[in-house]
């Protein structure tokens, strides 16, 4: 389905406005990352200065269920001016008629849910202004310079049928109370934005915000309370505005972490951040400044900029809102409160039911609750289950490796997004191989695994491949499908390097290699594929023996596509050898258990489009023909950093080493080679997209970095619940993890038997429960499923369970 920002961004990209795209049930900026849904953007406002650029708007494009929001200000008129908004909230015929009386009239207007949005141009000394009357009630908004308003055909949070506020959220834009399906934004002129020209708006007269403060007074306007200054009646204010920080300032894990403040961690029971609403003193990207925000029992103070706040005056920061809107959002984290939804992604396990209204807070600078309910106070709700799937979306970057995936999918009669993948990165790598570097010294070579069950094809992908490789005649990449010692492996790099070498079931390549009684030249193996995997931008001299000689590989570059089921992968490997440094450096791509349905494909996987073999062409000139030779010594194309991606390498690096310090074992390992995959994986999505001039960009190395958090849960996850060191260990986590997949309402006893189908005999069976009991991984109790039904003897992991404190 086309999201309303996909549906529009080339019309609003023509008429050059700062178009970016909002959350899914939300008004305002948001940023979609695979492995944790929709959450805040918190740089947005620095397209108020500048454009996107057409590749982030190929990214945002790619986003699920976007909406559609325009950044007011500068950069979308003409020069010397901003593009402002005047939204008029007020639907009363005298102060619609006062606030029109004053104004030109536009020719470009909006709405949503009520009111209308007018659109002018303004001298940049106009600033941004709220009208409100003496009940606070909002009259009016003059938004310009910094602030942003949704733009049609975005679906409009709140319930067009039942009133609910922020209720309207989810892949369907449906209430989740009642169920209707939301209201769009809608032109409410025949020119638009995506068809007007900025540039002939009218002109607003340098004094419009006093104006309009004239043409509301007599209607009661005041004007809104400053940040950090006393309300328009502090007599009568000032007490309850104090009881409500010093409650916050006891409770800040109330309300804090909802704040989504940009690198906010705890330490103790106190919090840092970084001061996002400010621009930095040294003129460092978001990403490279320090967390001089400090909150804690004792106040709270940006020791950057040596300025205090209250709590209220954080949340107005942070916010972006005004003192009667940050009153009533900290007011209900404080104190117990009925549960409200903020933000699109909602939990599948547990439909919520809204009790009442909880104001109008979906225009908050917030995604206050991740998705998850707001729970009164005293309910610990247990966060929900790291994914380890790649959702399609993330599959299909821009650039080749996109069109790759989306060709193999269209030819397959039963596609799988993540296994395409995984052969477009590793097939890819190997064509660009020895011909590209990152700054860090990164190359293209990946060892990637796709993990899937029997029926889900595996086989294709390596079918295409070898079109590919028929058509675009590329067969001197392409090493054998199998190895059998190390000895083979260094001589076919010896006169094939970069060598791409595609390998169905490859668990019991690595069964044999990682076993303990493993021959000398499959161990011999297991040591040469994790050196290789660290020297491709080296010399890998090897090691010299009676009756063979060493020959230098000057920067060798191996990369690995291997295919294999979960039980036939994950028995390869024990807690030993899972540790042993080899496990970190593979990407394993789960393609999930769920058996996709057969289609008829719409392409045939012989007819490779010419823009692939146009575009893998592309690359073979850079480095010139020394590229292709093993033994050269040619300097491959130095990939630069783009605006902040430098920043950005640096700032995931510190933060996988602060995950390192905490962790241990293989969770350490992996943590050790996230940003390297990462970075790899920006490098080859920054050549797939422009291999002659490729430069690696922010949204390149976030992309790199989702991929990786997938594959390392896969990693993770995979290692917990199927590597065992004895049989009786491997049923006992195979129990486990069936109880895991029932979810919170667990599984019943007769499915669990059915489905080991006898594999474990009754009294192992009931003895591992017992364990499983005894360790308090699993409860077991009288319940019903789902849909109800007879009540029966149930399983439930006890990650699902949530307990009262």
């Amino acid at each position: 389905m086309t999201s309303p920002f996909a549906s529009t961004a080339a019309n609003y990209r023509e008429r050059g406005l700062a178009i970016l795209p909002c959350g899914p049930g939300t008004k305002f900026p948001g940023r979609y990352a695979a492995a944790n849904g929709w959450s805040t953007q918190y740089d947005w406002q620095k397209y108020c200065d500048r454009l996107p650029t057409d590749f982030e708007l190929d990214i945002w494009e790619k986003w699920p269920n976007a909406g559609v929001c325009l950044a007011l200000g500068r950069s979308s008129a003409p020069a010397g001016l901003q593009l402002v908004a005047v939204d008029i909230d007020t639907e009363e015929p005298a102060e619609v008629a006062a606030i029109r009386a004053v104004l030109p009239g536009s020719p470009v207007r909006k709405r949503g849910a009520k009111g209308e949005t007018e659109f002018y141009l303004a001298p940049v000394s106009v600033p941004n202004r709220p009208y409100n009357d003496a009940a606070k009630r909002r009259m009016l908004d003059l938004l310009g310079h910094g602030r942003q308003t949704v733009l049609p055909p975005s679906i409009h949070p709140d319930c067009p049928h039942c009133g609910s506020k922020g209720a309207v959220s989810g892949a369907d834009m449906a209430c989740n109370d009642c169920g209707a399906i939301g209201n769009p934004y809608a032109w409410t002129t025949l020119d638009t934005l995506d068809n007007f020209d900025v540039a002939d708006l009218p002109v607003l007269p340098a004094d419009i915000a006093d104006i309009l403060g004239r043409a509301l007074a007599p209607f009661g306007h005041v004007d809104a309370p400053k940040l950090g200054g006393n309300s328009a009646d502090p007599d009568a204010e000032a007490s309850t505005h104090r009881e409500l920080n010093d409650t916050a300032l006891a409770n800040l894990g109330a309300w804090v972490p909802a704040l989504n403040l940009y690198k906010c961690r705890q330490v103790g029971g106190k919090y840092k951040a970084v001061s996002h609403w400010r621009p930095s003193s040294s003129g460092r990207p978001l990403s490279a400044r320090a967390a001089n925000l400090a909150i804690s029992a004792e106040g709270i103070k940006d020791c950057g900029e040596g300025k205090g706040y209250t709590p209220l005056d954080l949340v107005m920061a942070a916010c972006d809102a005004d003192l009667d809107t940050a009153f009533r959002w900290l007011q209900e984290r404080v104190a117990p409160a009925p549960a409200v939804i903020l933000s699109a992604r909602v939990p599948a396990e547990e439909p919520f039911v809204r009790t009442s209204p909880a104001g109008n807070l979906a225009g908050l600078r917030l995604a206050a609750s991740d998705g998850v309910a707001v729970q009164p106070m005293g309910v610990a709700v247990p966060a929900p289950p790291l994914a380890s799937i790649i959702p399609p979306a993330l599959c299909t970057p821009p650039g080749l490796i996109g069109d790759m995936v989306e060709w193999m999918n269209a030819a397959s009669p039963v596609p799988s997004p993540q296994l395409n993948l995984a052969t477009a990165i590793a097939f890819l790598g190997a064509i660009y191989g020895r011909r590209y570097e990152a700054p860090t010294g990164a190359r293209t070579n990946f060892y990637a695994i796709g993990v899937a069950p029997s029926g889900f094809g595996k086989s294709f992908p390596l079918k295409c491949v070898s079109s590919i490789e028929q058509n675009a005649g590329l067969g001197r990449f392409f090493g054998p499908s199998g190895l059998k010692s190390d000895s083979a492996l260094r001589k076919l790099l010896e006169v094939k390097n970069p060598v791409f070498l595609p390998i169905d079931e490859v668990g019991e390549l690595f069964r044999r290699v990682l076993h303990r009684k493993a021959a000398s030249h499959e161990a011999g193996l297991r040591e040469l594929l994790l050196n290789l995997f660290s020297e491709a931008d080296n010399v890998y001299r090897g090691s010299e023996g009676a009756s063979e000689k060493a020959v230098p590989i000057v920067a060798p570059h191996l990369c690995i596509l291997g295919m294999s089921t979960p039980s036939a992968w994950w028995s390869a490997f024990s807690t030993a050898n899972a540790e042993n440094g080899l496990l970190p450096r593979i990407l394993i791509f789960d393609a999930g258990k769920d058996l996709p349905d057969e289609v008829t494909p719409a392409v045939s996987r012989r007819e490779v489009p010419a823009s692939i073999i146009e575009g893998l062409h592309a690359s073979l000139d850079i480095g010139g023909n020394l590229a292709a030779l093993p033994g050269s010594s040619q300097s491959p194309l130095g990939v630069p950093w783009g605006e902040g991606a430098g920043a950005y390498h640096l700032d995931l690096k510190r933060e996988m080493k602060a995950k390192c310090r905490r962790a241990s074992g293989l969770e350490e390992l992996a943590y050790s080679r996230f940003a390297e995959h990462a970075i790899k994986l920006g490098l080859l999505l920054a050549i797939s997209r422009h291999p002659v001039s490729p430069v690696i960009e922010v949204a390149d190395l976030q992309w790199g970095r989702d991929v990786v958090e997938f594959t390392t849960r896969t990693l993770l996850d995979g290692a917990t619940d199927r590597v065992a060191d004895s049989e009786y260990q491997a049923d006992y986590k195979r129990i486990l993890r069936l109880v895991k997949e029932g979810g919170p309402h667990g599984i019943a006893e007769f499915a669990l038997n059915r489905m080991l189908s006898g594999s474990i005999d009754r009294r192992r069976m009931n003895d591992i429960i017992d364990q499983l009991g005894t360790a308090r991984e699993i409860v077991k109790a009288i319940g019903t499923g789902p849909k109800g039904g007879r009540p029966g003897t149930r399983f439930t992991a006890t990650q699902h369970i949530s307990e009262v404190a």
